[in-house]
């Protein structure tokens, strides 16, 4: 993405545009960290560490519910959360300290769902033969963005948001009691 398309995205002329950003490289690390890595931050710093598996599912859902808003006000294009994923990976790609973000809230969010699991299983709401770093990692790796259905080229945001809620709760169904 060139300097021209983001000053015209942005409407905000060069000069401005570089007045507060050396480059397009601090531009996008200064963007990604205000609004990814603040606010899943907040996020995880908002929650109860005793939550159950459904409470974290529901929470998540809000969060992304919240991104997905929060994207939706600044810009009328489709597929948003794709769009995100790619500009994240492209990101950890190419900047060290991006990656190194990144790679802190995957390990935050592998913490919530592990203490989750935990919960659940204190309260023999699961199974007892699990493996709970294993569920952890399935329920940490599922995302809105493996959750779209690829097989319908319409599936938009909001149905990968209720694909990702259906992928949690059949991963849930399969270790409950």
């Amino acid at each position: 993405m060139s300097i021209s398309i983001l000053q015209e995205k942005m409407d905000i002329g060069r000069a401005s545009l570089y007045y507060y950003f050396k480059n397009k490289e601090e531009l996008l690390i200064c963007s990604i960290e205000e609004y990814y890595i603040k606010r899943f931050d907040a996020f995880y710093d908002s929650l109860d560490q005793n939550l159950s598996i459904l409470e974290l599912i529901d929470l998540f859902m809000e969060y992304y519910v919240g991104i997905y808003k929060m994207l939706s006000q600044h810009s009328s294009e489709e597929y948003l959360f794709s769009k995100l994923n790619s500009l994240l990976m492209y990101s950890a790609a190419h900047f060290p300290g991006i990656k190194d973000k990144l790679k802190r809230t995957r390990t935050m969010k592998f913490q919530l769902w592990k203490r989750a699991v935990q919960v659940c299983y204190a309260k023999r709401l699961i199974k007892a033969d699990i493996d709970i770093d294993l569920i952890s990692s399935l329920f940490s790796g599922i995302t809105y963005e493996s959750s779209r259905d690829f097989k319908n080229p319409e599936t938009d945001d909001v149905e990968s948001l209720e694909g990702y809620r259906r992928s949690c709760m059949l991963l849930y169904d399969l270790i409950k009691i």
